[in-house]
């Protein structure tokens, strides 16, 4: 099974299909992760946060973050809710000594968890489980 699972992550993480921007809301304007109009995709409050112990500089420093209000996604619409906006989480990433990286923006209300980073920023994909 483990293997089965390596094959499907490295399928999954492989540059080809990330360049056909599965990773992306089909309604998403502006640059990926950093506008509120394209947010980082996850299923669910609980992915957010796994997503932000993988964050990485492109160094390999591990980052720090710090939730801020949300923001009003006026081109997303809540699953099932008409024609309602999406409110998508604001987390402010920053270096471990403190230094600002990054304000990220994540849609919790997608099926699956893309863990396809924002530019500037990587994953650290061998922890992805």
């Amino acid at each position: 099974m483990k293997n089965m699972f390596d094959k499907f992550k490295s399928w999954f993480l492989n540059k080809e299909r990330q360049k056909m921007k599965l990773h992306q809301h089909p309604d998403a304007e502006g640059e990926f992760g950093l506008s509120p109009t394209n947010p980082l995709l996850v299923e669910g409050i609980p992915e957010i946060y796994k997503f932000l112990s993988l964050l990485r500089l492109p160094s390999g420093e591990k980052v720090t973050w710090q939730r801020q209000k949300g923001a009003i996604a006026e081109n997303l619409r809540v699953p099932g809710a008409g024609n309602m906006p999406v409110v998508v989480e604001c987390f402010t990433i920053n270096t471990q000594s403190g230094g600002y990286v990054a304000d990220i923006y994540f849609y919790p209300f997608h099926t699956f968890t893309f863990f396809v980073p924002p530019k500037g920023l990587t994953i650290e994909k061998d922890l992805i489980v």
